[in-house]
C-alpha cells in the first residue's frame, strides 16, 4: 500500500499532467507540492523516490517515470505525458 496517495512518484506524474508541477522540475517543486497536500515527507524520502523513479533495479521491477534532465532537475518520461 502506498504511503502517500497512489505513491509519491505516481502523484508527481499526475501533478505534472494537471499542471501543478511544471516539467522539468526539481526537488523544491516536489517539496512544495507535498506541503500543499499536507504530507510531511522528508527530503531523504523525496530524493530516494525520485532516484528510484529514474531507473530500473536489477530485476526491472521499478518503473522509469523520470529522466535526469540536468544536475538537480528531472523531467517526466514522455510516455507518461497525457496529451490535452
Amino acid at each position: 500500500m502506498a504511503k502517500y496517495g497512489k505513491g509519491l512518484n505516481k502523484e508527481i506524474v499526475d501533478a505534472i499532467n494537471r499542471g501543478e508541477i511544471q516539467n522539468p522540475f526539481g526537488i523544491q517543486d516536489v517539496i512544495l507540492f507535498t506541503k500543499n497536500r499536507g504530507w510531511n515527507i522528508s527530503l531523504r524520502h523525496i530524493g530516494a523516490s525520485l532516484s528510484n523513479g529514474c531507473g530500473r533495479d536489477c530485476n526491472g521491477s521499478r518503473i522509469k517515470y523520470f529522466e535526469r534532465f540536468y544536475h538537480g532537475a528531472y523531467r517526466l518520461d514522455p510516455k507518461f505525458i497525457i496529451k490535452k
